[in-house]
């Protein structure tokens, strides 16, 4: 087995690593496992998160304050249960320097600490034999997963007398087959993002929304054999809440991508202002499944149509087709979806109002 650190702490000194707190929340987000042809290794990326819940109760106000100015809201607008679920994420004390310890059947092994932020990122890499027989041994399914679909659980080993199962999942992808890079707000779950004021409301007070009709067409799709990547600008503080509407609007189980929030930059929960780096995850999520093949779906409340058109002038080979959910009264034909897919042939892309103008199953291109 080959531990890979990227953007963990490195070659702590014993007196520096922090040992996991049953006081700890330990999140793990789902990722994509790919197989190295040249190496002969599964590349099983391991992505956590390690924090304790705010006990500043002045730092909490004045966050509540901060978001109820920027909604225009009295103050016991924002004193709900639900607005205090969607926002504790964004209040945490991130945990560096914690030592993770995963368990993948019989083995055990020992991952870098958490960085200042309380994440870490790290690549094992192993032997086919052995992520085959841990298949056999550990759970392989996240929700509503189809015959074929392979997931991987790596058991997290927490501190004695903690009963919490903790699981870092990653989706076994072959080589071959095609995979749905979507976006989230806008595309499947309604959210103004052209708005900030609608935006935060969206986000904070309101009970997720889905757009009708994109959760039977994605497990239709799903059905024919594609996996899901969800390429999202919101933070990884909203992960949590997403991953639980996507399941619970029974779309299918993917892996996430989303980005870090940082309250200096607490202007707009989406920075990424001109998509570069959400065209970055995307393209790394080509470089590591090149022999696979693309959908890529999103709407033209901000950059999808733009980013989408860059990814296939760049990877013609990868991406087979682009769907862009038309939204604040744009036109399927308009001005600036003709330009930005110009001398694309008319069967690469397609604007669209409603799910059922897209085709039912995958295209036969693929």
């Amino acid at each position: 087995m080959i531990i890979e650190s990227r953007g963990a702490v490195a070659q702590m000194s014993p007196r520096a690593k922090r040992e996991i707190h049953a006081e700890d929340s330990l999140v793990f987000f789902p990722t994509i496992g790919h197989f190295d042809r040249e190496a002969g290794l599964w590349r099983l990326p391991i992505h956590g998160w390690i924090f304790r819940p705010e006990a500043d109760s002045l730092r909490r106000a004045a966050a509540v304050d901060l978001l109820r100015r920027w909604l225009g809201l009295e103050r016991a607008a924002v004193e709900t249960s639900l607005f205090s679920e969607r926002l504790w994420a964004f209040l945490v004390n991130n945990q560096p320097r914690k030592v993770v310890r995963l368990r993948l059947g019989p083995q055990r092994f020992e991952l870098s600490g958490t960085t200042s932020n309380g994440h870490l990122f790290e690549v094992l890499s192993l032997p086919s034999a052995q992520v085959e027989a841990a298949l056999r041994t550990q759970p392989t399914g996240r929700g509503a997963t189809i015959p074929g679909e392979r997931w991987l659980g790596i058991d997290v080993e927490l501190p004695d007398g903690d009963s919490r199962r903790i699981d870092a999942w990653s989706h076994l992808l072959s080589d071959e087959g095609v995979s749905v890079i979507s976006d989230i707000d806008d595309t499947i779950k309604i959210t103004h993002v052209h708005d900030r004021s609608a935006l935060l409301r969206q986000t904070f007070l309101r009970e997720f929304e889905a757009v009708p009709g994109m959760a039977e067409l994605y497990a239709r799709w799903q059905q024919a054999g594609a996996a899901f990547h969800y390429v999202s600008r919101s933070p990884w503080q909203l992960y949590v809440p997403l991953a639980e509407f996507v399941a619970g609007h029974k779309f299918p189980p993917g892996t996430f991508h989303m980005r870090h929030f940082r309250w200096k930059n607490a202007s707009t929960l989406r920075s990424d202002r001109d998509g570069s780096k959400k065209q970055r995850v995307i393209e790394e999520i080509f470089a590591n499944l090149p022999r696979r093949k693309f959908v890529c779906v999103g709407d033209s409340g901000e950059h999808d149509p733009e980013i989408y058109a860059a990814l296939a002038r760049r990877y013609p080979e990868q991406v087979r087709a682009i769907y862009i959910r038309c939204v604040n009264g744009e036109s399927p034909r308009s001005e600036r979806l003709q330009r930005t897919f110009a001398g694309f042939p008319d069967d690469l892309w397609r604007g669209f109002l409603e799910p059922d103008e897209l085709p039912p199953s995958l295209p036969a291109s693929i």
